[in-house]
């Protein structure tokens, strides 16, 4: 086994063997064996399994007489540390150290009295260990077997340590002291076996925070720039949002990021420092999401095979460091919590609460805003049922705010006597309502303190085809936008896309409209596709806005990159989306490109992305170069050319695959370059024609 070179042989300076005991802490190089070990002893000689000898004065021994332990320092001692297991049910098959390893299994030992060279100690609990009676005699005051580990057969680990010097009456079988139960009152064996668990990973029944850190970090994704200290992009304010929400109190925290954001950067950095720091923390795609989840739990179990979750987060939560999950949702359409079965926001928020486990959703702005106030609501809830003096119930006082929203949602005030009749005096429901900061004083009437949750509120009880009709023509103002959208996406996710599709297609004719009338129509036909878990039914709309664009028939403005890049929607529909967009890039004009959008996309997917670009090799729309048109070569299938030669070594053989099965010439004149490369290189000073494209680009 490989126990025999964690072994640590104890022996007095005369070279006399006392016993053997293990490392379980690296930094201190602490060595755990039987107070009998080391009893008497001015100074002891430690001796590894590969030879190293270390000299060890008392003064480095914590004695621990009452369980007949003792605890030794050696620090740079070398061994590997071993783990401590937890608690262990009578029958657990365990093998020990004797002559030879040996199989044996746990039983309730009981109480056992512990002979020291001073005195008798009573040592509160033992387990047995069943040996054939020769073992049993060999083992009896047998110095060299003492202090051995006991260890459980399935997972190895630690579960007991072996005494020679214990005895119960009437007990025909060996005796070890149980750790977990000797480490129950605290003190440095406590102290110890924590380390051990922030240093040795333990899965399965044994998980330890060392063996969840491993787990999780398994999921992260990587982080640009190849550390945990890069990529922290706080211009948007993330990192100071994560940092608030680590101090603060809240279960979970919404943040809209489209895919490749720097927000989603941001997140994944924090990610890396927080494991890196100890703190775990869980990255679940939003496709590990089923339809018969209850809730995220079941996802958790999925993506910690053979892990309770709730076990998981106790064993964060017991070393101080909650477990964190970061659900990633931005470009998984049908993966969305949105789309779960009702009832699953409430019982995860449910167990967030019980397991004490906090949740980041990287989602759309749609999403970020329905999940912020459905909690997603709750909190809302708790705090008014909470306040002094409040006699109400959970169930009345959600229905009462949805009903104070159901009047209020015309101007988005609720007036005095409304107020008064929903949230009177007695039985404290004012009170509990201002007090508790929901809503507020404004004028002679009464509003929602936080916005966001308010539009979220609002948004079901909108009349949406009279608004629409009436922000048509610029007579809505312009601070209900959000409560408009969330009267949108709860049409999407109640009737679906077509009935959503009905209402914004005359919104399109004004697009371009001076005044009101035209921000609406940009505001929200940028809105509500982004808020969508799933926007390709929307998608004629957004091909006819692409072609206006890519036409110059409309400037890009609202719909720039960023829009294109944060739709949820299969990769080859943006990069045909992206197409359709690139003469109207702009180069030299600052900000992000379609260009640069549609390269980041073909590295993320060179699969599909390959298949899909080389369809634009028929594309000889041309391209722009700064503020003007770009010389005749300049054209989609040219920037097409250059994209694929930038990434042909991600996907080369389906790369030569397409290009061959292509009609148009420039899959050909690349094909042709390509060859010519791999039979002599690019020649010295003469630059292939794709790069000279992308530099002629901008």
């Amino acid at each position: 086994m490989a126990y025999e070179r964690a072994l640590v042989h104890i022996r007095d300076l005369a070279g006399r063997v006392r016993g053997r005991g293990f490392v379980a802490d690296r930094d201190s190089g602490t060595v755990v064996t039987t107070h009998e070990a080391v009893d008497g002893l001015a100074r002891l000689l430690l001796r590894t399994g590969d030879g190293d000898t270390r000299q060890v004065r008392a003064a480095a021994v914590t004695p621990l007489p009452e369980w007949d332990l003792a605890l030794v320092e050696a620090p740079g001692i070398r061994a590997e540390p071993l783990l401590v297991g937890g608690e262990r049910p009578p029958g657990t098959a365990v093998r020990v150290r004797l002559d030879a390893w040996t199989d044996s299994v746990l039983l309730a030992g009981g109480p056992a009295t512990y002979t020291a060279t001073d005195r008798l100690h009573r040592v509160p609990d033992t387990v047995a260990l069943p040996l054939p009676p020769g073992r049993l005699a060999a083992l009896r005051l047998n110095a060299a077997y003492s202090g051995g580990p006991v260890v459980d057969s399935v997972t190895g680990a630690v579960v007991a340590v072996l005494g020679t010097a214990l005895h119960c009456a009437g007990r025909a079988a060996g005796l070890a002291v149980p750790l977990h139960a000797a480490a129950a009152a605290g003190g440095p064996l406590a102290g110890l076996l924590r380390r051990n668990g922030r240093a040795v990973p333990g899965f399965g029944a044994d998980l330890t925070p060392a063996g969840l850190r491993a787990l999780t970090a398994a999921t992260l994704p990587p982080v640009p720039g190849g550390g945990p200290g890069d990529g922290e992009g706080n211009g948007d304010g993330t990192a100071d949002a994560l940092a608030r929400f680590e101090a603060g109190t809240a279960q979970v925290l919404p943040l809209a990021a489209p895919p490749g954001a720097e927000r989603a950067l941001a997140v994944a950095a924090y990610a890396a420092r927080r494991q890196d720091g100890g703190g775990p923390v869980l990255w679940l795609r939003g496709d590990v999401l089923r339809d018969g989840d209850h809730s995220l739990r079941d996802a958790l179990a999925r993506a910690l095979p053979g892990v309770d979750p709730d076990v998981a987060a106790r064993v964060a939560r017991d070393d101080g460091r909650r477990l964190l999950v970061v659900l990633d949702v931005p470009d998984t359409p049908g993966g969305a919590p949105a789309a779960r079965p009702q009832g699953w926001t409430a019982a995860t928020c449910a167990w967030l609460r019980a397991a004490d486990v906090r949740l980041v959703v990287v989602c759309s702005p749609g999403l970020r805003a329905d999940l912020a106030a459905s909690h997603r609501l709750d909190l809302v809830v708790r705090r008014i049922v909470r306040a002094p003096g409040c006699d109400a119930s959970a169930g009345e006082a959600a229905e009462r705010l949805r009903e104070a929203a159901r009047r209020s949602v015309g101007t988005g005030a609720l007036g005095r006597r409304a107020f008064e009749a929903l949230f009177p005096a007695a039985g404290g429901w004012g009170g509990a309502v201002l007090g508790e900061g929901v809503m507020r004083r404004e004028g002679a009437g009464y509003r929602f303190v936080d916005g966001e949750f308010a539009d979220w509120l609002h948004g079901p009880h909108l009349d949406l085809d009279a608004t629409l009709t009436a922000a048509a023509r610029g007579a809505v103002p312009r601070d209900r936008a959000g409560t408009v959208v969330q009267a949108v996406l709860h049409l999407a996710r109640r009737a679906g896309t077509d009935a959503v599709r009905r209402r914004l297609r005359p919104l399109a004719e004004a697009l371009d409209a001076p005044g009101d009338p035209g921000w609406w129509a940009r505001h929200l036909l940028r809105a509500v596709p982004l808020g969508l878990p799933e926007a390709a039914g929307l998608l004629a709309e957004l091909r006819w806005l692409a072609d206006r664009i890519g036409g110059l028939a409309l400037p890009v403005g609202a719909f720039g990159p960023v829009f294109w890049r944060g739709l949820r929607l299969p990769a080859e529909e943006t990069f045909d989306l992206l197409r359709r967009l690139l003469p109207a890039d702009a180069p030299g004009t600052g900000g992000e490109r379609f260009l640069t959008t549609a390269a980041a996309l073909l590295a993320d997917v060179p699969g599909a992305g390959v298949a899909a670009v080389t369809r634009w090799l028929g594309d000889e729309r041309p391209l722009r170069c700064g503020s003007g048109p770009a010389p005749g070569e300049l054209t989609v299938a040219t920037a097409a050319q250059a994209l694929l030669y930038a990434h042909r070594g991600r996907a080369p053989e389906t790369l030569a695959a397409v290009l061959a099965g292509a009609p148009w010439p420039r899959a050909g004149e690349l094909l042709a370059e390509l060859a010519g490369e791999r039979v002599a290189g690019p020649a010295a000073g003469q630059p292939a024609v794709p790069r000279a494209v992308c530099g002629r680009a901008g």
